[in-house]
């Protein structure tokens, strides 16, 4: 579930954490490029129904029980659909469908009856998610420059004061 709440797609080897499991039930519980993850329960109501898109190619994954997985009826860019499932409208309309007071559940019925407006022609999903992931690259790549000069600072201020 730690894969799903992260806002970076999931690639197989960065998934965290693994389970011994029987090839019946890998082949049950499988997951390819493309699949929609969702979590299924949280103690927070923000929380459920949290979800992520599986991207590698080359590998399958599997999933357990806490989570539900959604798999394409239609042609659709999954990094496009990955970032609209993050929108604020989409994820208010999947929190109002969960249900619960101490634990927060979503269903795969609920998950079915949330509306979602999206541009069809694939090719400006394409564009719309090429351009999403320039800003995120972006974003990640200021992130480590502010923290190596955190790092530096830092590094400084214990020269100076030693």
């Amino acid at each position: 579930m730690l894969d799903i709440i992260n806002d970076a797609p999931i690639y197989h080897d960065s998934i965290i954490g693994s389970v011994e499991i029987t090839e019946q039930e890998f082949e049950n519980n499988d997951v390819k490029y493309g699949d929609i993850l969702f979590q299924r329960s949280s103690e927070i109501r923000e929380e459920a129904g949290q979800s992520n898109v599986y991207l590698d190619r080359n590998k399958k994954a599997t999933f357990g029980g806490f989570v539900i997985r959604g798999r394409p009826k239609i042609s659709f860019n999954p990094v496009y659909f990955h970032n609209l499932l993050k929108t604020e409208a989409v994820r208010k309309e999947i929190t109002n469908r969960s249900g619960g007071s101490t634990r927060f559940n979503v269903g795969q019925d609920s998950l079915s009856e949330v509306p979602i407006v999206f541009c069809r022609s694939i090719e400006e999903q394409g564009k719309i998610a090429n351009f999403l992931t320039a800003i995120d690259q972006k974003i990640e790549a200021i992130s480590h420059y502010i923290d190596c000069n955190e790092q530096f600072k830092k590094g400084l201020l214990q020269k100076m004061f030693v």
